[in-house]
Parts: structure tokens; sequence; C-alpha cells
């Protein structure tokens, strides 16, 4: 079912604009595609194990939104693609670093343990997840070393999670792993304006 706008490329999945997984690579098309927690719900829960994983990206966004006020989160990975069977929810948190500069003693701990990257299987979450920074600039223009860092952030987030590997774990990088082949979704969770 067309969505409406002309694009074709979008269908709707669930009743959602998130589009349809791509044949070819069992992934989202590339792009980043904004959508609600109900939205990837109707779209990708689809088994026992997926509403368990989802579910534990939800406790690990409540205990994170406990601490800061989250703007948004990229989510990615085997999740998004057509495996039956992912093993976990991979997640980037955008949070306004004027909030980080202000958190108190408890907010920080918990904090840090989304900073410091990778997985929160520790725990009970199957959430891989990273905290970067996001920083107010209403200009294009990098103004000091915190929007530069920023700049640099998104950038390697937004690449990264375009590209996928062409061959098994743990075999050798290719120039197609290079490639932008796959899509990621944003959902915002509290917003930028806060």
């Amino acid at each position: 079912m067309a969505n409406g706008s002309g694009d074709e490329a979008l269908r709707l999945i669930g009743g959602t604009l998130i589009p349809e997984i791509d044949k070819q690579t069992e992934a989202l098309p590339p792009g980043r595609y904004h959508a609600t927690q109900a939205e990837i719900e109707a779209a990708f829960l689809t088994s026992e194990r997926r509403k368990e994983l989802w579910q534990e990206w939800q406790d690990a966004t409540a205990l994170l939104n406990s601490a800061v006020d989250v703007a948004s989160a990229w989510l990615g990975g085997s999740f998004f693609t057509s495996k039956e069977e992912p093993g976990d929810i991979d997640c980037v948190y955008w949070v306004d670093a004027e909030h980080l500069m202000s958190l108190g003693q408890d907010d920080r701990i918990i904090v840090e343990t989304f900073a410091g990257g990778g997985s929160l299987e520790a725990l009970g979450f199957r959430v891989d997840a990273y905290l970067v920074p996001w920083v107010s600039n209403p200009t294009p223009i990098p103004r000091g070393v915190d929007d530069r860092n920023y700049h640099l952030g998104r950038g390697y987030w937004d690449d990264l999670w375009a590209k996928m590997r062409s061959g098994a774990k743990n075999s050798q990088p290719s120039r197609l792993d290079s490639y932008p082949r796959r899509g990621y979704v944003e959902v915002t969770i509290d917003g930028y304006g806060k």
C-alpha cells in the first residue's frame, strides 16, 4: 500500500511509514526513518523474542530517562532486519550536553553506565547502548571544539549505521562493507526542546 506521497519506495508496514525490508539486504533501505514507539511495535514485534528485546530496550530507556532527559534514540542492528531471532537492539541515545553538565551524583552514575557504550547485559538488558551529547547550535558553523566533536559524532553514527557487513563477522572487510546499504529508525523520547 503506497503512502500517498508519490514516493513508491515507502510503504505502510503495520500501519506505519517505516519502509519495507529490502529483499536483497534483508535490512531497512538506507536512510534514517522517524517513527513512534507504537509504530515500531506494529512493524517489528513479530515474535516473543522481539517483544522481550523491545521491553528490555524500553526498560533501559526508562532507567536512563530517570536520570536525564533523552532527546531521541537512533535504533538499528539486527532488530530492524528480517532476522527472526535478533540478539539485541542497538541504540544511540542523544542527550542535551547542557543537561549532562548539571547532573547530581546519583544521576551521573546512571548516565555513566550508558556513556561508556556497549552492552547493557550486566543490567539485564540485551541492548547495545551509546550516549552521545547533543550540542545546541542554531547555525551550521561550528563555534568551537564541542560543536566539532558533536558534528563528528553525529556523522560517525550515521555512517556506521548505514554500513553492513557483506560477509561473516570474522571475515576481512571489503569495499562493499563501506557502502550505505541499510537504514535505521529514530524515536523521539523527550524531544530537543527541553
